[in-house]
C-alpha cells in the first residue's frame, strides 16, 4: 500500500482552481469584481470564446510593485485580516483565491500602474514584475488583446488571460463548444449585479465572433447621479439586457419594515422568458428557484399578460404562450456572515433572514397585482387570485407566508411525456350518490338536459336532472370515495345510448378485468371531434416537417427589431428554426439597432400572421425560448427521418409532440376547434358510433385540444336484487377535472 503523503503544490493549485474558476464567465466575473473593488469608474472587457481568451482594462487605483509581486499567491488579499472584518465588508473579494485560481489554469499577464508610480509594471505570472517596455506591449495576436501602458497622470490595471483551461483539455474542449449565448447571459447577470450597486461605473463588454470581428454586447453608461434609485435600476437593466421591455412599462415598487428596505421594478407587460427575475440582498444575488417560482406562479394564477396588455390583433384560444413578469428586488438589510460564506460565486442560496424578506416581497407583488387591476382576496390567511376582467381564473389556495403557491398547470403542456404506450387511462375520484332505475328505460329516453357550468369551486359539470318524468332520480349522499378508471380499449367496445341535448353522447362501456361492472359515461361531442382532428393535423404536420415537404411562404420586407439578448438566441438557434420552415437573416442597422429580416414562414403560420408583427415577434420569442428551455429540443430530425422512412404506417408521431414549438401547437388547436362538430349539431346514432370509434383510435382520447376532459363517468352499472338489470348510480354533481396517466 502506498504511503500517505502531502499533495504537491502544483497539483494542489490546479485542483483548487477547478473549485472556483469553472468557466470563462466565472473568470470574467472575478476580474470585474476586482476592478470594482479597486474603485474603477470605467471597465472594458473583450472576450474571445473560440480561443478562450479575455482582457479586462480598468482605471482603478492600480497595484503597487510590492503587491503586484504578491498577487496570485493563494489566500493573499488586502480585503480582510480576520473574521470580524466580514461584518464591515464593502468589497466583493475577500478570499484571496480568484487570481491564483485563474493563473493556475491559464497564461495570465497583469500590467498595472499605481498613481504614486510613474511607470507601468507588468508581471507574467508566476514570474516577478518588471517595467513594461513600450515595444514589448505590442504582442502578437488579435489587436484588441494588447497590454496598455498608462500615462503619467493615469492609474489602472490590465489583465490579459490566454489559453484558459489549457492544462484541463477536456474542460477546455467542452467550453469551446459551449453555446455562446449561455456564457453571454451569465456574464450579463454578473455585470447587472455589479451595476446595481455601482451604477456610476461605465462598463463595456465586446465579444469576438467566429469571423474575428468585434461585437458589442453591453455598454452601460450615462447613469446620471441625480437619478432616483429606481431610475438607476431601470437604466442599468436596459443598458445590460437591451429593450426587453419599454421604460414606460416598468413599475417601481418599494417597502420598508424596521431596518429592511426593499426597492424593486416589476414590468406591467409580460416577457417570454423567466431569465429576468432577480432578488439581490445587499448586492448579492439570492439564488432560490423555489421562491422565484412562487412569485411567477402568483402572476400566472391571475392571468398576467392575457388582459388589456395584449396588444396583438391576432387572438389565441386559452393561454398558449408563456407570460412572465420582469422582476427585480434589491434588499438592503443588516449583514449576516452566514450569507457571505455560502458560495464561491458570492451568491446566497440559503438566506438567513428569508422569514422576514420573503413575506415582504410577496406583499409587494400582491399590492402590485391589485394596482394593475387584479384581485388577490385573503381568506383565513390564504390568498385567492382572480382577475377583474370578463375572464374567470380558477381558484388558487396558498398561504402568503408559507412559501407555497400551487396554481393549476396549463392544460395540455407536456402531454406526451405524461402519456406513454398504447394504453391511456382516465381516472377520477368522486363521492357516490346512490339511485336505482332500470337501464332499459334509459335506452328508450329522448335527449335529456345536462347543463355545463362552472360554479365558484371551479367544477366542470353540474348535472341537473335525468328527465324526471320518465325515471325516478332518488339521491342519497355518502362520505365514501370511488375511483373510476376508463381504459382506451373500452371505447372501442362502447355502446352508444343516445345523443344528449345536441351537446353530448351517452355511452355504455363494458367492464374490464379490474372492474367487472359496466360504466355509464358521457362525452363532449365537440371535444371528441376536436381531439380527432387535432391528432390528424399533428401527425400530418410532423410527417411534412421530417420529409421536408412542408408548404413555405416567402416574405418581403418583414423586419423585426431585436435587443442584444434576443440577437444571441436567434443567432445560435438559426439552424433549428430552419427545420421548422422559418428562415431569417440578422443584420445591424446604421443606427446600431439589430434587426431580424424574415425570409420565409410555413404556410400555416403565415395564414395566422396577417401582417401583425406584434403577434409574430411574440410567437418567435416564444419559440426561441421553447427551444432554449426544452430538453426535447433541438429536434432530432435525422433520427426521425430514418424512423419515418423505415415504417411510415407505424410512425410514432406522438413521441415528437413535445418537440413541436408552441406556435404550431396553438395554431392546430385553434384550427381543430373551429372545424370540429359544434354544440347544437344533431347526430344520429350511427354518426355518434363513428365518432367514438375514431376517438378510440386517438392516442390521447380523454382530453380536448385545450386540455379539458372530454369524458365524464356518470354511473357504475350493477345488477339489482330481484330485477333483470339495474344500476347503482354514483354521481358527483360537481365533478372535478381529472388527471391523465397510464
Amino acid at each position: 500500500m502506498a504511503s500517505i503523503h502531502k499533495i504537491e503544490n502544483d497539483v494542489l493549485r490546479r485542483l483548487k482552481s477547478q473549485t472556483l474558476v469553472i468557466s470563462p464567465a466565472s473568470a470574467v466575473r472575478e476580474l470585474v469584481q476586482n476592478s470594482v473593488d479597486s474603485r474603477a469608474t470605467k471597465i472594458e472587457i473583450v472576450l474571445d470564446l473560440n480561443n478562450l481568451e479575455l482582457i479586462i482594462c480598468d482605471d482603478g487605483d492600480g497595484i503597487s510593485l510590492h503587491n503586484l509581486n504578491i498577487l496570485g499567491t493563494a489566500h493573499a488579499t488586502s480585503k480582510i485580516s480576520n473574521l470580524n472584518d466580514l461584518q464591515r465588508l464593502a468589497t466583493y473579494g475577500y478570499r484571496g483565491e480568484a487570481i491564483c485560481s485563474i493563473a493556475g489554469v491559464s497564461s495570465m499577464t497583469i500590467a498595472s500602474k499605481d498613481k504614486h508610480y510613474d511607470s507601468t509594471w507588468v508581471r507574467r505570472l508566476p514570474n516577478v514584475a518588471q517595467i513594461l517596455d513600450f515595444n514589448e506591449r505590442d504582442l502578437e495576436g488579435h489587436p484588441d488583446f494588447k497590454l496598455k501602458s498608462f500615462k503619467k497622470n493615469e492609474s489602472g490595471t490590465v489583465v490579459l488571460v490566454k489559453n484558459l483551461l489549457h492544462n484541463l483539455p477536456v474542460r477546455r474542449k467542452y467550453f469551446q463548444k459551449y453555446p455562446a449565448y449561455k456564457t453571454h447571459m451569465m456574464i450579463k447577470q454578473d455585470l447587472f449585479q455589479v451595476l446595481l450597486l455601482h451604477p456610476h461605473i461605465e462598463i463595456s463588454l465586446d465579444v469576438i465572433d467566429d469571423n474575428g470581428k468585434k461585437r458589442n454586447l453591453v455598454h452601460s453608461q450615462n447613469i446620471i447621479s441625480t437619478y432616483t434609485l429606481h431610475e438607476k435600476m431601470s437604466s442599468v437593466f436596459l443598458n445590460v439586457y437591451g429593450a426587453i421591455v419599454t421604460p414606460e412599462s416598468i413599475k417601481k415598487v418599494a417597502i420598508t419594515f424596521k431596518e429592511y428596505q426593499i426597492d424593486g421594478l416589476i414590468s406591467k407587460v409580460p416577457v417570454r422568458s423567466k431569465d429576468f427575475q432577480f432578488v439581490f440582498v445587499n448586492g448579492r444575488r439570492q439564488k432560490d428557484p423555489a421562491f422565484l417560482r412562487i412569485l411567477d406562479n402568483m402572476f400566472q394564477a391571475v392571468g398576467f399578460g392575457y388582459d388589456n396588455s395584449n396588444t396583438s390583433a391576432v387572438k389565441s384560444v386559452g393561454r398558449p404562450y408563456d407570460t412572465h413578469p420582469m422582476l427585480i428586488f434589491h434588499v438592503r438589510c443588516p449583514h449576516n456572515i452566514d450569507d457571505l460564506m455560502q458560495d464561491s460565486d458570492k451568491n446566497v442560496w440559503n438566506l438567513s433572514r428569508s422569514h422576514i424578506i420573503h413575506p415582504l416581497i410577496l406583499k409587494i407583488v400582491e399590492s402590485f397585482l391589485k394596482h394593475q387591476g387584479y384581485n388577490t382576496i385573503r381568506r383565513n390567511g390564504h390568498i385567492r387570485n382572480s382577475i377583474s376582467t370578463k375572464k374567470h381564473v380558477p381558484f388558487v389556495s396558498s398561504s402568503i407566508f408559507d412559501s407555497r403557491i400551487c396554481p393549476s398547470r396549463t392544460a395540455g403542456k407536456r402531454l406526451s411525456s405524461r402519456l406513454r404506450g398504447s394504453l391511456c387511462v382516465a381516472k377520477v375520484a368522486f363521492r357516490p350518490i346512490l339511485s336505482q332505475f332500470y337501464f332499459q328505460k334509459i335506452t328508450n329516453l329522448g335527449p335529456f338536459e345536462i347543463k355545463s357550468a362552472r360554479n365558484s369551486k371551479g367544477s366542470f359539470f353540474n348535472i341537473n336532472r335525468l328527465n324526471e318524468e320518465q325515471s325516478k332520480f332518488d339521491c342519497t349522499s355518502t362520505k365514501e370515495f370511488l375511483n373510476i378508471k376508463i381504459q382506451r380499449s373500452q371505447l372501442k367496445c362502447a355502446e352508444v345510448v343516445n345523443q344528449v341535448g345536441k351537446k353530448f353522447i351517452l355511452l355504455r362501456l363494458p367492464g374490464t378485468r379490474l372492474a367487472s361492472h359496466s360504466l355509464l359515461i358521457i362525452v363532449d361531442q365537440h371535444a371528441v371531434d376536436e381531439r380527432i382532428k387535432l391528432e390528424f393535423y399533428l401527425k400530418q404536420f410532423l410527417k411534412d416537417i421530417i420529409s421536408g415537404t412542408i408548404a413555405i411562404h416567402s416574405l418581403h420586407g418583414c423586419n423585426i427589431l431585436l435587443n442584444s439578448t434576443e440577437v444571441d438566441l436567434f443567432e445560435h438557434f438559426k439552424p433549428e428554426f430552419k427545420k421548422w420552415g422559418m428562415t431569417y437573416k440578422l443584420r445591424k442597422e446604421d443606427s446600431g439597432v439589430c434587426c431580424l429580416n424574415l425570409i420565409s414562414l410555413p404556410q400555416t403560420v403565415h395564414q395566422k400572421y396577417k401582417g401583425d408583427k406584434v403577434f409574430l415577434k411574440g410567437a418567435l420569442l416564444q419559440t426561441v425560448n421553447d427551444i432554449k428551455c426544452s430538453k426535447r429540443l433541438p429536434f432530432a430530425m435525422e433520427e426521425a427521418k430514418i424512423r419515418l422512412q423505415k415504417s411510415p404506417d407505424e410512425f410514432q408521431w406522438w413521441n415528437y409532440i413535445d418537440s413541436i414549438p408552441v406556435i404550431f401547437r396553438e395554431l392546430f388547436n385553434s384550427r381543430a376547434c373551429r372545424s370540429a362538430i359544434m354544440f347544437g349539431d344533431t347526430l344520429s346514432k350511427g354518426e355518434c358510433a363513428v365518432l367514438i370509434n375514431d376517438l378510440a383510435n386517438c392516442k390521447f382520447p380523454f382530453q380536448c385540444a385545450h386540455g379539458r376532459p372530454s369524458v365524464i363517468p356518470l354511473a357504475e352499472l350493477k345488477p339489482i336484487e330481484g330485477g333483470t338489470g339495474g344500476v347503482t348510480e354514483r354521481i358527483q354533481p360537481n365533478c372535478p377535472d381529472y388527471n391523465i396517466d397510464i
